[in-house]
């Protein structure tokens, strides 16, 4: 997945951008429970490095890397970054490249149970690499636009 830029302009200042991160942020660390927070991650002054809490473990949730600076008094301008977990991609890359050749193989010897087990599994595999990041995508946008109470668009780099 390549890297998804959003911004969003908010009539809060930046002293109020902050304190809505910062108090809908927890430290990530490993645990047992879902927190009753929004994200997990740390928030800087004018800069945040943060991942979307969810239910399960999900490899397909990416990083939300993102700056708010102040437009004038009472705005603030928050830039997004959505950027996928390079082990994950690779991960990814490197499964659908053996599921290739195992289906070359195949194709080789004119196998027809391990073709369609192959195009089964490049099927299956290519849609999660689609969808998984999609949905939390989703989840991440309807969040920002809960906390900041606007929309929330997508820009190019």
């Amino acid at each position: 997945m390549k890297p998804k830029y959003y911004q969003l302009e908010t009539n809060y200042s930046q002293e109020e951008v902050f304190k809505i991160l910062f108090e809908n942020t927890i430290e990530k660390k490993i645990r047992f429970f879902t927190p009753k927070k929004e994200f997990q991650g740390k928030i800087y002054n004018d800069y945040f490095e943060i991942q979307k809490v969810i239910n399960s473990r999900n490899s397909f949730n990416p990083s939300i890397i993102g700056t708010f600076k102040p437009i004038s008094s009472n705005k603030t301008l928050i830039k997004i970054q959505l950027k996928q977990n390079s082990f994950t991609f690779i991960f990814c890359i490197f499964w659908l490249s053996f599921v290739s050749i195992f289906l070359i193989g195949s194709l080789i010897l004119t196998n027809l149970f391990a073709i369609g087990i192959s195009l089964i599994m490049l099927f299956f595999g290519s849609m999660l690499m689609y969808i998984g990041p999609l949905l939390v995508k989703n989840q991440i946008k309807e969040s920002f636009e809960k906390l900041f109470q606007t929309k929330i668009k997508e820009i190019k780099p």
